[in-house]
């Protein structure tokens, strides 16, 4: 059915592929890497573009609280404005990430089962066993370098709440001397460091 409308309707002759498994497979395992480096280069400028949002809003929300009025600034509670500037924006750029990694997995696992199961079915339930055992492969070498970033990202997390912690309990001394270009240039050093490092 297959060659026929391969034939037919595109004038194609894909018989080899059902004549030689090694061919078959290699061809596979081709197009499997090109997603897998395809995958690769997409999550980069994925991650690059959220932390450029989260950078530049974490930013905005600080200059905005500095320049707020001293009266508008203690009607509310410093956590709030922590919460708000790290936390809100964090789950800000993190949905963004989360939204467009799901879609475009979606369309790559659609398209690619589709293709496997009408091409070759046995096949098809091969490389998912071998997708499986690769998974596990690398999530077992990973897994220790991951728990080490995610360590140093604790400590970098903590450098940025006791920078806002301190500009926000100086806040009354940063009015009165008019300092704020001080900590506004240590926050944007703290958030460089910690989104591009």
């Amino acid at each position: 059915f297959i060659s026929f409308f391969f034939n037919e309707k595109l004038n194609l002759d894909i018989s080899f592929l059902f004549q030689d498994v090694e061919k078959f497979f290699l061809i596979v395992l081709t197009v499997y890497f090109i997603r897998m480096c395809s995958i690769l280069y997409c999550n980069w400028c994925k991650e690059k573009f959220a932390f450029q949002i989260n950078h530049s809003v974490v930013n905005k929300i600080y200059l905005r609280y500095v320049n707020l009025k001293y009266d508008n600034f203690i009607k509310y509670n410093s956590s709030l404005f922590l919460r708000k500037l790290h936390y809100d924006a964090g789950l800000f750029s993190s949905a963004i990430v989360h939204s467009l990694t799901l879609l475009f997995e979606i369309f790559v696992l659609i398209g690619i089962s589709s293709l496997l199961i009408l091409l070759n079915f046995k096949l098809s339930i091969t490389l998912g066993a071998a997708s499986l055992l690769i998974l596990f492969i690398v999530n077992f070498l990973t897994k220790k370098r991951i728990t080490n970033l995610a360590s140093k990202i604790v400590v970098d997390e903590k450098k940025r709440y006791q920078n806002a912690f301190e500009s926000f309990s100086l806040f009354k001394e940063i009015k009165l001397f008019n300092n704020k270009n001080y900590f506004l240039d240590k926050n944007k050093k703290i958030n460089y460091y910690f989104f591009y490092n």
